[in-house]
């Protein structure tokens, strides 16, 4: 099966003068799959991905995708917990909750005339991420004022959890991961992902380098 590459395929960052990249061929056997890549995290329907940045700390979970007008306009929603006091503790009553949605339409026009419209960006406290529809979280960020974009400074961790009360930020099972466009992609499957992480993890603690390992075909 061809493998799954986020917009992350060769097109990010994109300038003020560029189309945004098209998005991945998402089939049905692959949805719950885990795609970590140098660039950007896909995680599935239903499941968390938590996201930090500085003392932040945000659960995100999408829970529905779907298109628009036409088969190229992606809109999906999403559950999101802030947790903003340094903690990463989503057990406490301080903890913030809204439902959002998020648009990835297609790109009209060409060139310098290419133009999309929507809210693209998932928002959490002072976090804000481009989506790039489906299960695609980029690790990059839109300008204010532009349609450049630029590293975010977050760390993304997907998991496999459904329910915010099973969140523990501090599990030792989870791997952030932050931008590194070098990074060769790790692709698993839901179930299979803390394992997956647990080998990765311990080829780096015996000085191997994780691109060597197999990675599953899915």
């Amino acid at each position: 099966m061809v493998l799954i590459t986020l917009c992350l395929l060769q097109a990010c960052p994109v300038s003020a003068q560029q189309p945004n990249p098209e998005l991945p061929h998402v089939s049905a056997d692959s949805r719950d799959s885990v795609l970590i890549g140098g660039e950007g995290v896909r995680v599935p329907l239903g499941r968390i991905l938590l996201v930090r940045k500085g003392t932040d700390c945000c659960a995100v979970k999408f829970v529905k995708f779907w298109t628009g007008k036409t088969e190229e306009d992606y809109l999906g929603s999403y559950e999101r917990y802030y947790q903003g006091d340094g903690s990463a503790d989503f057990t406490r009553t301080n903890v913030q909750f809204q439902i959002d949605e998020v648009l990835y339409p297609r790109v009209r026009g060409s060139g310098a005339f290419a133009i999309q419209f929507g809210e693209k960006d998932l928002r959490c406290g002072s976090i804000q991420l481009q989506w790039m529809g489906n299960g695609n979280v980029s690790f990059y960020t839109t300008g204010r004022f532009t349609r450049s974009l630029y590293d975010a400074g977050v760390e993304l961790a997907p998991t496999h959890w459904t329910s915010i009360v099973e969140v523990n930020a501090r599990d030792p099972r989870i791997k952030w991961y932050r931008l590194d466009p070098k990074r060769e992609d790790i692709i698993t499957t839901i179930d299979q992902l803390w394992d997956k992480l647990a080998d990765e993890r311990s080829s780096l603690q015996v000085g191997l380098n994780p691109r060597s390992l197999a990675v599953d075909s899915i």
